[in-house]
């Protein structure tokens, strides 16, 4: 899974559903998933992530290393490149998650043709999710891209 996430050798994006097995949003949206990955086959990679599985521990550390912290779920982390460009979370409609996607997926593409090694900024993901942001006073389904960390 983190040579997949990070080191992809098809070109495609990656798609990170971070669940777990009691999480009753997750499981709502498990089948939205489930038809993106076909819908979106040719651009698109989809991995599950359960964040209690004791096998994803250095996966967790390198989502940490590049600022990825997962607040709630479920959570939709897209990769491109390794690096992340957009998140999403919380329950979400299928309609709402094609749309979320094909915005995205449009974005990396774009960048790709613009110019193959252009890889998007944190700037620019920043600017991207700030227009998304959930509030983080109390409410579930925060995702933060931070700078630092103390451990």
């Amino acid at each position: 899974m983190k040579d997949l996430l990070f080191q992809p050798t098809d070109g495609k994006a990656v798609l990170v559903d971070v669940c777990s097995t009691w999480c009753g949003p997750c499981k709502l949206i498990e089948p939205y998933i489930a038809e993106a990955a076909k819908k979106y086959s040719e651009h698109l990679s989809v991995i599950k992530y359960d964040v209690e599985c004791k096998n994803t521990k250095s996966l967790k550390v390198e989502m940490l290393l590049q600022g990825v912290l997962v607040r709630g779920l479920p959570t939709l982390l897209l990769y491109n490149n390794g690096v992340p460009v957009a998140t999403h979370s919380g329950a979400i409609t299928e309609q709402d998650l094609y749309g979320w996607l094909d915005n995205n997926l449009a974005t990396i593409s774009e960048t790709k043709s613009g110019n193959n090694n252009m890889e998007v900024s944190k700037k620019e993901v920043e600017e991207r999710d700030a227009v998304n942001e959930v509030p983080t006073s109390g409410k579930r389904g925060f995702v933060s891209f931070v700078d630092r960390y103390t451990l």
